[in-house]
């Protein structure tokens, strides 16, 4: 722990105050409700971004849904000034249509396409895959604390979101918050996942479901951010945590380092801030979270550094990226003349070019497995990936189906289906921040706003070090 913070455990300190209450019973929560199990085997989850139907080309069906339980999709937004959320892009989201996958302009009524759609109908083919809207994300994150800061607001949230999750057929939600940075901002979000499980609690009985709604938060692995989550009181409503066990490492160092190593070892050069997932996982059930319901992030993506001798040494710029500087994609690596280098002491892999001196940091098939058998080992709640259209596709180095395979049983649990077939014609409107568009103006208004969402949306950015802080 560093000097930010003064050696008090915020985990311990003072109870929800005004506009937090001390019962459930507004909420639609009940303690029963906290034995439910919310999956009867490991999590294989990944996260899809709906901006990577753009130059990505990756779209709904590439995802290898035989061997994912859990599709987080990227990224709903909230509103500052009143707490609703909403949807970011309902081109990608709701209205592009995919002739070859048996979308018609000529169909009458207003009904569901996009990414939603595609979803549904793998969703009906394979009903083990439960679809849930992560709403925030680095970028949007800072608009949280004010969207959460009083209960009209805070209940807003959870009212609009549930809308969504209900609206579209959606399996839960997700939330993403990077990150709360005192005990009020920590009190508001446990009362946002509060009213949320009571919420999904009643949407269950309204619709007379069988299967629980997800309810997960996307959580970090440098203590300055996590020490000052009151992880204790929102365990109770969570369905699991996914930890964002990644970006150790990066362009705000002035060394280069393993981004996404397990262990910190003696022997070799791990990274400038000394994280590692093993410390995070051991501070997570430290404060009573149960260790099965920690499922463990790995990244599809590698970092760069430039002008350097190897790991643990200084560096002088980044690598081109495919998408942004210091970025690529896992696909991509090696790249050429770049010789690999695992260090299985760490858990953590690089590759380094001698000729121009670029280091890329990565996960492997090799460590991969590694970090499963870790999982195995402490009884951990599986995997998750950032993000879908990072991996190989259709090929033996592929990573999502891997760790899928290692896992074993998987989480089997139903997914929530709508009664109707194409789910907006019974539905009232949208909850979007654009109203719908006809035809291809709303695809060129989407074309030209997507170059906003592959930089600045880009959950690389989710660093567990704050440069502008100074502190971890």
């Amino acid at each position: 722990m560093h000097s930010h913070y003064s050696g008090s455990d915020p985990q311990t300190g003072p109870g929800p105050g005004p506009g937090y209450p001390s019962s459930d019973s507004d909420s639609g929560y009940n303690d029963t409700d906290s034995q439910e199990s919310y999956k009867n085997g490991a999590v294989s989850a990944t996260y899809f971004v709906n901006w990577a139907i753009y130059g990505r080309h990756h779209f709904p069906w590439d995802v290898p849904v035989e061997s994912v339980t859990h599709v987080f999709y990227a990224f709903a937004n909230v509103r500052p000034e009143s707490g609703e959320v909403y949807l970011t892009d309902s081109w990608a989201d709701e209205q592009i249509h995919w002739a070859d996958k048996g979308d018609s302009w000529n169909d009458s009524g207003n009904n569901l396409y996009g990414c939603f759609n595609q979803f549904r109908q793998l969703k009906q083919k394979n009903r083990h895959l439960k679809l849930i809207i992560s709403i925030g994300g680095w970028s949007y994150s800072a608009n949280f604390a004010p969207a959460t800061d009083s209960p009209e607001k805070r209940q807003k949230f959870v009212d609009s979101a549930i809308a969504i999750v209900e609206n579209y057929g959606l399996d839960g939600l997700d939330l993403d918050w990077e990150y709360p940075t005192s005990d009020k901002e920590a009190d508001q979000l446990v009362d946002v996942l509060r009213r949320a499980r009571g919420g999904l609690n009643k949407l269950k009985k309204k619709k007379n479901d069988q299967s629980p709604y997800v309810l997960t938060i996307a959580a970090p692995c440098g203590p300055n951010h996590y020490k000052q989550l009151h992880l204790k009181q929102m365990a109770r409503y969570l369905s699991f945590i996914n930890l964002m066990a990644y970006d150790y490492a990066g362009s705000w160092d002035t060394l280069s380092g393993h981004q996404a190593n397990l262990h910190l070892t003696n022997t070799s050069a791990v990274n400038q801030g000394n994280f590692s997932t093993a410390a995070a996982v051991e501070y997570y059930t430290s404060q009573s979270i149960p260790a099965s319901s920690l499922v463990v992030g790995m990244p599809l993506y590698g970092r760069s550094f430039l002008d350097t001798k190897g790991i643990g040494q200084p560096y002088n710029g980044l690598g081109q990226g495919n998408w942004e500087p210091g970025i690529y994609d896992y696909k991509t690596i090696p790249m050429d003349h770049a010789k690999l280098v695992e260090d299985m002491k760490a858990v953590g892999a690089y590759t380094y070019n001698p000729t121009n001196r670029e280091l890329v940091t990565f996960d492997t098939p090799n460590t991969v497995r590694r970090k499963v058998e870790y999982i195995e080992k402490h009884g951990l709640g599986g995997v998750m990936w950032w993000e879908s259209s990072g991996d190989k596709q259709n090929s033996e180095g592929a990573l999502i189906p891997l760790a899928a395979k290692l896992l074993g049983k998987l989480d089997s649990t139903p997914n929530h289906l709508s009664k109707w077939d194409n789910l907006k014609s019974n539905h009232p409107p949208s909850n979007s921040s654009t109203t719908p568009e006809g035809g291809y103006r709303a695809h060129k208004q989407r074309q030209a706003h997507h170059t906003h969402h592959k930089h600045s949306l880009h959950h690389h950015k989710v660093k567990q070090y704050h440069p502008v802080e100074g502190s971890y």
